[in-house]
């Protein structure tokens, strides 16, 4: 009985020494607590008295944040924010020089003047963790209070900078969510950049298409494969064209990143019947797309030991179609790892296939003429018949090989020369101006 007594009575100090403790404690939180706000009174105090401008623009120079209360400037700080700080200074040189400066990672300061009061600003860089600059912070003083103004603000920030410290670890989750919303907005930053970059590499592609003479437009398609291959960080990317009879498609042109295995040799003369359920969607013009052969579904295994058997871990492909027919597809296959594409990046890969279409058809239609001109010559040069034409003065511009045999005269000795010289004279006085032309 002595002994349960004295475990109770141990019991009770304990928790009497606990409750101290803690009562304690919660009153050091309430000073801390009480201290912090203080310092932040004394902050905003500083700020509202003193003649100093704080603020703070983006990477693009647009104000974000602008408070305090100078004696005399051309425009409110609170009116400063979405005002660009490089049309604020568009006059100075100097300044806009040093602006130029911190945005390249350096701490800088200037002085100017506002209604015969001299300001000194003095700038800081702000970088990322990744060394990225995301803006600039300032601090405008007037120097006739810059000095008690300095000591103040930075008794106030050393304070302020100990209180933080200490409550980092309260704040830990509020900061989490915070760096995810800046996290999702850096992503659509990256994505719309990663398109407007995708979007010029095809204008680019597009004029060089243009100059292309008609021989060198199979070398441009290749180096067109491989500029959007290495762009997107796929490993292979190919154009597939069906032949005359419509029943085969044939892999004609092809990249591969280093590394990667060659598919093109053993792409040829596939039947259309043999692509299974894509030979229905590539004549309806539709867009393959599969960002992970390992999550195909079950219905669609033959499709997903295809692709598996090439080592394909994502694919899509574009549909190339003339006058509203099917001639073929522009594909891209990622090996190495999955692979996701926007509908803003599925748009701009039917485009170049529309390029690629256009291209291919000028090559035909223009290699057409140019083997339709060479027969016609060739029937020309080699007929025993003379065959000629004139200027509207009476000059041969052109007269066939046949001139040789009927006049004795090189095709080069009679051009630029006269009809007249080659005819009797009373044959000439027939000869009017209408008949020559």
């Amino acid at each position: 009985m002595s002994m349960m007594y004295s475990v109770v009575k141990k019991l009770e100090q304990n928790l009497a020494q606990l409750t101290e403790e803690l009562n304690k404690e919660k009153a050091e939180h309430q000073c801390t607590k009480n201290a912090l706000k203080k310092s932040e009174v004394r902050l905003q105090a500083i700020i509202n008295q003193a003649s100093i401008i704080i603020w703070e623009v983006d990477s693009k120079g647009m104000f974000t944040f602008a408070k305090g209360k100078p004696q005399k400037v051309r425009i409110k700080p609170e009116k400063l924010v979405g005002y660009s700080i490089f049309d604020l200074y568009r006059d100075n040189k100097e300044i806009l020089d040093k602006i130029d400066l911190a945005m390249a990672g350096n701490q800088v300061k200037w002085f100017w003047e506002a209604e015969d009061i001299g300001y000194e600003t003095r700038v800081i860089p702000q970088i990322s963790e990744t060394g990225k600059i995301e803006g600039l912070r300032g601090i405008n003083i007037e120097i006739t209070a810059s000095k008690i103004t300095e000591l103040e603000f930075h008794k106030t920030q050393q304070e302020l900078e100990a209180k933080v410290e200490e409550r980092t670890s309260a704040v830990r989750s509020s900061n989490e969510e915070l760096i995810e919303e800046i996290v999702r907005h850096k992503q659509a930053r990256e994505e719309l950049l990663y398109r407007l970059n995708f979007e010029e590499l095809i204008t680019t592609l597009s004029t060089h298409f243009i100059n292309l003479a008609p021989d060198e437009i199979d070398q441009g398609i290749q180096v067109a494969l491989e500029w959007i291959g290495t762009f997107s960080g796929v490993d292979r990317s190919y154009v597939f064209l069906l032949d005359e009879t419509g029943n085969y498609i044939n892999n004609n042109y092809e990249w591969c990143a280093k590394g990667i295995k060659s598919q093109i040799q053993q792409r040829k003369q596939i039947p259309i019947t043999a692509l299974g359920e894509w030979e229905e969607q590539i004549q309806k013009l539709e867009t393959i797309y599969i960002p992970s052969t390992a999550k195909l579904s079950k219905e669609k295994w033959m499709t997903k030991k295809f692709l598996r058997s090439q080592s394909i871990k994502s694919l899509i492909v574009v549909p190339m179609a003339y006058c509203g027919i099917s001639i073929g597809f522009l594909g891209f296959d990622s090996v190495r790892e999955e692979k996701n594409w926007s509908e803003d990046i599925i748009a701009l890969l039917r485009i170049m296939g529309e390029m690629f279409i256009n291209a291919l058809e000028r090559k035909r239609v223009e290699t057409a003429l140019a083997e339709s001109e060479r027969k016609y010559r060739h029937l020309v040069e080699t007929s025993q018949n003379l065959i000629w034409s004139l200027d509207t003065e009476g000059r041969f511009t052109f007269v066939n090989q046949a001139a040789k045999h009927i006049y004795g005269y090189e095709p080069a000795e009679i051009i630029g020369r006269f009809l007249t010289d080659f005819i009797y004279q009373e044959e000439v006085e027939k000869i009017t101006p209408e008949a020559i032309n």
